[in-house]
């Protein structure tokens, strides 16, 4: 694959490279918007793999869809230097990685609308396999003493060694899921419980992107 490399400020001394086919993204969230004029907002997401299985956050029980299940991401800033680099920064944000890789766009993006009568906007929802730095080092930590307590207990997927920081006021567990539980809504004794069809069609599809 040939790729370009980019420093990113969101994480320092931090390079991520990605595909050619990619760099249409490679531009500020103010550009994408003048662009595609039917969006008010866009949302960029990550599917990180680690020994076949996908990381899933759950989101926390004071935020919106409280307890259900998703991948991390984020809206795009208009201080993101590009919208690539707004990816790197939500997964840092969200789970304390660090993208090294932008590997494939999963299929062309998710609507969704918000708000009611006069006062809906629309947005797009954009999901990309990654690597991050973390999952090729093997760290040891665990994911309960990164995390502490019951909430960060693994329950279902292989034995993880990825240490996870998640941002308790978004998300209030992780865990490291397989292909078959996934297509299962379920790991373990933990229902997942995903945010939507959509969320749940989109990991299974990226799963089977990994097969070709």
């Amino acid at each position: 694959m040939v790729s370009t490399p980019v420093i990113s400020s969101a994480a320092p001394n931090t390079a991520f490279v990605y595909p050619p086919d990619l760099s249409y993204l490679h531009i500020p969230l103010a550009t994408f918007l003048e662009s595609n004029r039917e969006y008010r907002h866009l949302v960029v997401s990550a599917l990180i793999f680690h020994e076949q299985c996908v990381l899933l956050v759950q989101r926390s029980a004071t935020d919106y869809l409280p307890g259900y299940w998703e991948i991390p991401g984020g809206s795009c800033d208009g201080e993101d230097k590009t919208i690539l680099h707004a990816l790197q920064r939500e997964v840092f944000e969200e789970t304390g990685l660090h993208v090294m890789g932008i590997v494939n766009q999963i299929g062309e993006g998710i609507e969704f609308v918000t708000g009611s009568g006069t006062s809906l906007e629309a947005w797009v929802k954009l999901s990309f396999v990654v690597e991050v730095e973390e999952a090729n080092e093997g760290t040891a930590a665990t994911q309960e003493q990164e995390y502490g307590g019951e909430g960060a207990r693994i329950e279902g997927g292989s034995d993880q060694t990825v240490a996870i920081k998640l941002s308790p006021a978004e998300h209030q567990r992780f865990l490291w899921a397989t292909e078959q539980e996934v297509r299962a809504g379920g790991a373990g004794s933990v229902t997942l419980k995903f945010i939507s069809q959509d969320q749940q069609d989109l990991v299974l599809a990226a799963f089977s992107s990994r097969k070709l």
